[in-house]
């Protein structure tokens, strides 16, 4: 728990750090801990690293992507040990996202603070679903090409990630299908969060009948073990019981952040489009325990717009985004302090290899 309360302490002081070059050095050490905090993990450290760690050693399932499986025997054929192949894998993802917080954010440490604490939906699903994670990463490279219409670029991201994981193929069309729609007016955002929101908690367990419909359908039936495993992100509702408090800690902060971060520069912007999206999906599925899987690859987008937002505003959006910002670092070190065993994705309590 030491080692997170350090992370959370530095992407503090590098997100007050006002002079952009010292701001950029700064994150760079944040990054690096970060790095090497998740490649140097044991391995009782996170829920997925015991199966990843078989997976490097003895070989994967028919259901894991080519290019993963492609990525694990480059690093087993250079003698890589397991924790080798979690430090590689945990240096490409942040090398990404990395270079497109320099081309986008206004104040990186900042938007790493943001990454850090929104509990374990970015940073602390390193430690769990490490394919997912690494095709967020290159899904974001491929809208910032899509975005400035570097459409080869945009193509060839776009197959990478399907092909370091199948479920991103939703976000990718999803992604797309804005990327069409000129601007977002405030009024259809107000709409949209404020619906979905209300939806949620009106139409009782609409949820698992739409799921129980939609599993049914005959593209998904079969011995496909890909599709099959996918399916579940949308229709395994047994862990997903929220108490009011877990509901509304889940759906009203990237709500929230949605009306807060809206301005004329936003409408129009790929990744706000795709944010908003984000959050009413996150709002509707609420109750189905895996949605995070699909919506974390649209709502990361909050990392640049959070930060950008609130230094292009004034007033009581500025302070507003302040507050919310204070709020989700609150509620992080509350959650951390009370963290039990299995918290943050299993990463607590935290040990490394050596």
């Amino acid at each position: 728990m030491v080692i997170f309360a350090l992370i959370l302490i530095m992407t503090i002081v590098a997100s007050l750090i006002e002079n952009r070059q010292l701001n950029r050095y700064f994150s760079v050490i944040v990054v690096l801990l970060m790095i090497f905090v998740v490649g140097l993990r044991g391995m009782s450290v996170g829920t997925d690293t015991p199966n990843y760690a078989q997976m490097y050693l003895f070989g994967g399932s028919a259901r894991i992507e080519p290019l993963f499986t492609m990525l694990i025997r480059v690093c087993s054929f250079l003698g890589f040990s397991v924790n080798m192949f979690f430090l590689v894998v945990s240096l490409i993802n942040f090398s990404i996202i990395w270079w497109f917080l320099k081309k986008e954010s206004i104040n990186i440490g900042f938007s790493l603070l943001a990454f850090y604490t929104f509990n374990n939906l970015f940073y602390f699903e390193m430690f769990n679903t490490i394919r997912a994670c690494l095709a967020i990463a290159i899904v974001i490279l491929c809208t910032y090409f899509l975005d400035n219409k570097k459409y080869k670029f945009a193509i060839l991201c776009a197959l990478l990630s399907f092909f370091t994981h199948y479920s991103s193929i939703i976000p990718l069309f999803l992604i797309c299908l804005i990327n069409f729609t000129p601007r977002f007016s405030f009024k259809t955002v107000f709409l949209l969060i404020v619906g979905s929101f209300l939806l949620s908690f009106s139409l009782g367990d609409y949820i698992k009948e739409l799921a129980d419909v939609v599993t049914s359908m005959s593209v998904f039936v079969g011995d496909n073990d890909a599709i099959e495993n996918y399916m579940d992100y949308f229709s395994d509702l047994d862990e997903s019981n929220w108490s009011i408090v877990g509901l509304l800690t889940t759906m009203l902060p990237f709500s929230i952040f949605s009306l807060l971060t809206y301005n004329e520069q936003n409408s129009s912007s790929l990744y706000y489009k795709a944010f908003v999206i984000g959050a009413v999906l996150t709002n509707l599925f609420v109750k189905a325990m895996f949605t995070y899987r699909i919506t974390a690859f649209l709502l990361i987008y909050s990392i640049v717009l959070i930060p950008n937002s609130y230094y292009m505003n004034s007033g009581y959006k500025k302070w507003s985004l302040l507050g919310m910002n204070c709020f989700m670092v609150i509620w992080f070190l509350y959650k951390l302090l009370t963290a039990s065993e299995g918290s943050f994705c299993e990463a607590v309590p935290y040990n490394t290899c050596f």
